[in-house]
């Protein structure tokens, strides 16, 4: 089973970029972070609420090792098994950078 995937609406701020790409394998959210002041990265990513209740997916809480690239995974196969809209988040010291949202295909 083949899982299409669409990049959505993305929110970012001056100093922080995300995106959402894919592998034969994983579906990433990587940010990128121009920051040279925080301590840690988090990423969450949430599916898409069916059935209502608990939307995270995955988080990734990586140590800040200066400006660069961050990402975290989920596989592929089993999101496409879920499908629908989802959303990407992107943390700094946990306060909310940037978000996007994207489409996994079914």
């Amino acid at each position: 089973m083949a899982s299409g995937f669409t990049v959505g609406q993305t929110v970012a701020g001056a100093d922080t970029a995300i995106s959402v790409t894919r592998d034969e394998s994983v579906v990433w959210v990587e940010v990128g972070v121009f920051d040279d002041s925080a301590d840690h990265v988090g990423i969450r990513i949430l599916r898409p609420e069916r059935p209502p209740g608990s939307r995270l997916y995955q988080r990734c809480r990586l140590p800040y090792t200066g400006p660069g690239t961050y990402r975290c995974g989920i596989d592929r196969k089993a999101a496409g098994r879920i499908g629908g809209k989802w959303l990407a988040r992107a943390f700094l010291d946990d306060a909310e950078v940037a978000r996007k949202r994207f489409v996994i295909e079914r």
